[in-house]
């Protein structure tokens, strides 16, 4: 890796200030890693959710799984497109999903699996350059 790889001098910055900035924006994300457990397991006292397979879902291992998922692609972000932008899991998403976890019309395996096509499919999306061209039919204003 070259010396100067994400480029701090020639973007008018310095190493002190993107430590800073990381802590803050870490600080302003953490709330993610309170509220994507409860999205699936429901705000109640309850620590664990039990889907329609007879899977126990337990908010810990939600909450450590979405720790893990920010911090690896958070980390894919800032190393491969040497971007500083911090990303975590799919808050809309998850709360979709996690209703229906809870009222028993999807096993908690069945709604990953939406989770996993969706990501694929933006993925594809993003690829093929089809949400390019949506974002440039839509006008500035």
């Amino acid at each position: 890796m070259k010396k100067d790889f994400f480029l701090l001098k020639d973007r008018g910055t310095t190493v002190r200030r993107e430590i800073l900035a990381g802590i803050t924006t870490f600080m302003t994300m953490a709330y993610v890693l309170a509220v994507q457990p409860a999205a699936i397991c429901g705000f109640g006292p309850e620590t664990y959710i039990t889907d329609i397979n007879g899977v126990v879902i337990s908010k810990s291992a939600l909450l450590i799984m979405c720790a893990l998922v920010s911090g690896v692609i958070t980390l894919f972000m800032g190393l491969y497109a040497n971007l500083p932008l911090a990303l975590s899991t799919a808050m809309g998403s998850n709360f979709i999903l996690g209703g229906l976890v809870n009222s028993g019309a999807f096993s908690f395996g069945w709604a990953m699996a939406l989770l996993l096509c969706s990501g694929i499919l933006f993925i594809l999306v993003t690829v093929l350059g089809v949400r390019k061209m949506v974002v440039d039919l839509l006008p500035r204003t």
